[in-house]
């Protein structure tokens, strides 16, 4: 108690002081042992270390549960190292207090914020350091957050599974994943960039789809066949004629795959390039037979220039529409007529029989009877201008009428009725005017609908000013006719005006 009684009261306190440090390390530190020398050894080792995946420090805060209250008393509160950098765990984690290591968007696909891919390409591709939380083999480790959720083969950086964008083996992995995430792209921005020009994964999506955004894979006028923009022939024949790429999409029986868009809407046989049917080029077989299918298509070949060329002369498949149809396809007699000209038989359903409307009494007008002069398809119809003409090709499977002066002559007004099969109103049938008032059914030819006195009575009524005196026609009208009423002159007859 003496020697007690003549310390003084700062060298107790130093004392007390010196007794409750001893005992804080004693709970850190292996057999009370106070650290010594210049560097003082504290945890063991592998407390920190990433390199070899020896990564004490994580366990032992996972053993308790997260709490991180015993790295405080060296590390401070803040743990921010009190004041030495070196010992600060801020080195590492974002937010020691809460386990947090990786900084926020380390890897969010979702916003496009990705960072820890950026993180080891900065390390040229090591993952050793990622071993140390995630496992030797990356299935979780003290981390227990499997590298293996994302990643097929985390050693090798590889991040897809094989197949992934494999077009060569029909395995693409990558649409069916973009299709089950409902089309959103924006995990695939995560790693290829904003502009999927490339990225952190400097790989881009460009080299294949045109807009990724939209999921559009092919480039404008890929399969448009009306504007004669046919580009996926082109590129499979740059490919040898190769269609694997092809089935990538489309499955591997073109039925639709993954694209769910099927190439047998058109092709008869993709993998071996056909896209016609058999009997294609066969007129016996009427069904099919591609002028049927022409004409099933109301004659609109803007498909058939998508392949072969605006000219028909082969285009992108080298095959030419020249070696059956001399000069062009679009020849009037392609769709009708025949070798004695323009006008039906055939009609455009390939009708020869004149009870059908479109043939009908066109080579009874056209063919230089002995009652008129010849007459042309103009007297009515209106010429097209072009194959393609609106007033051509219109989708109805009719020629319109559109009767021109010889019909319209003297003030006649012609009508006819596609219905009935009837002209009324005409100046080559009198249109009334001359004492009957005839209506010719185009579709009785051969039935005396054109005998002398069947457009005019004989003579003509007396209300055109005509004579009522019975004589013979050739005593007024002797250029025109002959004592039995035959036409001798049939540039004078049905011409707009009375001829003697």
């Amino acid at each position: 108690m003496g020697a007690m009684k003549r310390l003084g009261g700062l060298q107790v306190l130093a004392l007390l002081l010196g007794m409750c440090w001893w005992n804080g390390c004693s709970e850190v530190h292996e057999e009370n042992a106070l650290p010594s020398g210049p560097v003082a050894k504290v945890h063991e080792d592998g407390w920190a270390n990433l390199q070899t995946g020896q990564f004490l420090h994580a366990e032992e805060i996972a053993n308790n549960k997260g709490n991180t209250t015993s790295c405080q008393r060296c590390h401070g509160t803040d743990l921010q190292g009190k004041g030495d950098p070196q010992r600060s765990c801020f080195q590492c984690h974002s937010d020691p207090a809460k386990g947090v290591i990786h900084p926020a968007g380390w890897a969010d696909l979702a916003t496009g914020q990705f960072q820890h891919a950026a993180q080891i390409r900065q390390n040229g591709g090591n993952t050793a350091s990622c071993q140390g939380c995630h496992g030797e083999k990356y299935d979780g480790g003290i981390a227990q957050s499997s590298c293996l959720s994302c990643h097929a083969d985390p050693a090798k950086g590889v991040i897809h599974p094989a197949g992934w964008a494999d077009l060569a083996t029909g395995q693409f992995l990558h649409a069916a994943s973009v299709r089950q995430n409902g089309g959103s792209t924006a995990s695939c921005q995560g790693c290829h960039g904003q502009d999927y020009a490339g990225g952190i994964a400097q790989s881009s999506c460009l080299s294949c789809h045109a807009d990724p955004a939209k999921g559009v894979i092919h480039p404008a006028g890929w399969a448009d066949l009306q504007t004669g923009q046919f580009l996926h022939a082109a590129s499979v024949r740059q490919s040898g004629g190769s269609t694997a790429n092809c089935q990538g999409c489309h499955g591997q029986d073109y039925a639709g795959g993954i694209a769910q868009s099927s190439c047998l809407s058109c092709h008869t046989d993709p993998g071996s390039g056909l896209i016609h049917p058999a009997d294609w080029l066969n007129p016996s077989a009427k069904e099919n037979f591609h002028g049927e299918a022409i004409r099933a298509g109301n004659w609109d070949m803007s498909g058939c220039q998508g392949c072969h060329g605006a000219d028909y002369a082969g285009g992108i498949v080298a095959v030419s529409c020249l070696t059956c149809h001399a000069g062009t396809p679009e020849s009037c007699t392609t769709c009708h007529g025949g070798s004695g000209g323009i006008a039906p038989p055939e009609d455009t359903r390939g009708n020869r029989e004149t009870t059908f409307y479109g043939v009908g009494a066109h080579q009874a007008h056209l063919s230089g009877t002995s009652l008129s002069a010849v007459m042309n398809c103009g007297d009515c119809h209106q010429f097209p201008a072009g194959f393609a003409d609106p007033a051509h090709i219109d989708g109805d499977g009719r020629a319109e009428l559109v009767f021109g002066a010889r019909a319209s002559a003297n003030g006649s007004v012609p009508a006819y009725d596609a219905q009935a099969n009837t002209c009324a109103g005409t100046y080559c049938h009198s249109g009334g005017r001359m004492g009957n008032q005839h209506v010719p059914v185009w579709t009785e030819v051969g039935t005396g609908q054109a005998a002398c006195g069947t457009c005019h009575s004989l003579p003509p009524g007396e209300a055109t000013g005509h004579t009522q005196v019975a004589l013979t026609c050739s005593v007024c009208h002797s250029q025109v006719v002959d004592a039995e009423n035959n036409i001798i002159n049939s540039d004078l007859h049905l011409n707009g005006q009375t001829d003697f």
